[in-house]
Formats: C-alpha cells, sequence, structure tokens
C-alpha cells in the first residue's frame, strides 16, 4: 500500500528534527505562531514540537501533510517512499511553471 513494505519498520523512520527543521526553514521567525495560522493547530503544541519536547499526534501529522505537502513528509521520514519524491517532483514543477507563467505576464505588460 503506497509503496510502503510489509512490518513495522516505518516506526523508527519518523525523523522528528527533521520536522522541526522544515518548519523553521519555512518560517525562521514566529515559527510556532506562523505556522498555527497556516494550520489552525495549537501555537503552544507547535513550540513543543519544535523543540522536541513531544511529538505531533496523528492528527495533527496529516493535517500537517495536507498543508505543507509531500516536501513535509521528505523532511519527516528517513528514506521517503519513491511516491513521495516524486509528488514532490510535481509540486515543485507546478510552482515554477506559474512562476514563469506570472514573470512572463508581467513582461508582456
Amino acid at each position: 500500500m503506497f509503496g510502503l513494505k510489509a512490518g513495522h519498520g516505518w516506526s523508527n523512520r519518523i525523523d522528528f528534527r527533521g520536522l522541526a527543521v522544515f518548519l523553521r526553514r519555512l518560517y525562521p521567525s514566529k515559527t510556532a505562531a506562523r505556522v498555527a495560522a497556516d494550520t489552525g493547530l495549537p501555537a503552544d503544541s507547535i513550540k513543543k514540537w519544535l523543540s522536541l519536547e513531544v511529538q505531533p499526534n496523528g492528527r495533527a501529522m496529516l493535517v500537517l501533510v495536507c498543508v505543507y505537502g509531500a516536501d513535509l513528509i521528505l523532511a519527516s521520514v528517513k528514506d521517503a517512499p519513491d511516491w513521495c519524491n516524486r509528488d514532490a517532483r510535481r509540486a515543485r514543477r507546478a510552482k515554477l511553471l506559474a512562476e514563469i507563467a506570472e514573470i512572463e505576464s508581467e513582461i508582456e505588460l
């Protein structure tokens, strides 16, 4: 299912430090407040994740994935599944194409 291997090997591949680094890279200042604004999750909980006091629960991880996409998974999972790498590349491509279209429309003005 989704390219996952059988067994429980994935439980020790979760990298919560990588998640914290991803969120801080996304928002270098006021990280918890800005992630809370994006997700609707409590800023106090996010502060605890960033300090590695606690780990996000399953619901919070799903919300984070829905908001930040495959890039969040890549940052939070050691040796991410192939589908995740593929989806992240597609998302980056779409973003770049949108940026190109915006630049081209500015040039035509």
